[in-house]
């Protein structure tokens, strides 16, 4: 079967009088349809707005003032080495020579922010943002008008964590008129290839937490932000394409948390119930290849390819 047949889908039989030999009418997938990663030598915006479309949602756009923020955040935090949380940054800690410090502050408290022991492309960052399910509703919220990016290097940064730090602005023009591109705004897509395992310390909040994992494989979830009301999964199995035996689910949604650390959980449930948003987490890492999602979502039968990466 091809990945385009596996795509989701939706048949319904609409009788109207017709008789058994009447063909089936074809509802369009409430899913955005699959959107292939840009070249290699595409630039951040470009990544960020296929990653968006593919997801269901429109693009956005760059300002000047987002970057500023961004920036100064991310110097700021290579620069003192911040350990914890960074969204709040340590008044005692110097932000080092020319860099904006109120503009830094605004920036953490704004953006998504990840460390890298080394220098990483910008798009290989927003890829490791869509591949943090929190992280990606933010990146992915179809309100966003505006997404900014910027990175800061400092070898010498004390405690060595911060020595490569990205920091995605995310508070930038919102619209609340903006409608996702489809019903359902879901991660992974399935023509972006993923990695086969995520550790707990990947991504705070975790989304581990609440399976109780150490490791797991991509978590994957599926939103629908326009009805505020969350998908109902069931009857989910998720196998290898090739044949092979299945791999249990943990399936939660903001209602069900009720581990991990307080403070981390009530941002996961923020954003899940922004985004009205069910994760899906396989309980072990996945090997490379593709992976066949199926069951039945709102009542419907779907079925999504995950394509894992080696």
């Amino acid at each position: 079967m091809s990945r385009t047949a596996l795509y989701a889908s939706v048949v319904l039989v609409l009788l109207r009088g017709c008789v058994p030999s009447c063909a089936p009418v074809v509802v369009q997938p409430d899913f955005a349809l699959a959107v292939p990663a840009p070249a290699s030598n595409a630039s951040w915006p470009e990544v960020v707005n296929a990653l968006r479309a593919g997801a269901g949602v429109l693009p956005v756009e760059q300002s000047a003032a987002g970057t500023h923020y961004a920036a100064s955040a991310a110097q700021c935090l290579a620069n003192t080495g911040q350990l914890g949380v960074p969204h709040t940054l340590d008044p005692s800690l110097d932000c080092g020579a020319g860099v904006d410090t109120k503009a830094a502050g605004i920036g953490a408290a704004g953006s998504l922010i990840s460390f890298a022991p080394v220098r990483l492309a910008p798009r290989v960052m927003i890829e490791h943002f869509a591949n943090a399910p929190f992280h990606a509703m933010a990146l992915f919220d179809p309100e966003l008008a505006v997404i900014d990016y910027a990175d800061a290097a400092n070898p010498a940064s004390p405690n060595g964590r911060n020595k490569f730090t990205a920091a995605v602005w995310v508070h930038g023009r919102r619209d609340t008129n903006r409608r996702p591109l489809a019903r359902l705004v879901a991660w992974p897509e399935p023509l972006w290839a993923v990695p086969g395992t995520m550790r707990l310390a990947e991504e705070w909040p975790s989304p581990l937490w609440q399976c109780g994992l150490t490791e797991s494989g991509p978590p994957m979830w599926f939103a629908a932000p326009e009805s505020g009301v969350a998908p109902v999964l069931s009857g989910l199995d998720l196998a290898p394409v090739s044949g092979g035996g299945s791999v249990p689910l943990c399936t939660y949604g903001a209602a069900d948390m009720d581990k991990g650390d307080p403070s981390g959980r009530d941002i996961a449930q923020q954003y899940l119930r922004h985004m009205a948003a069910v994760m899906v987490v396989p309980t072990r890492p996945l090997t490379p290849g593709d992976w066949l999602l199926k069951g039945m979502l709102d009542g419907h039968p779907f079925s999504r390819v995950v394509s894992v990466s080696g």
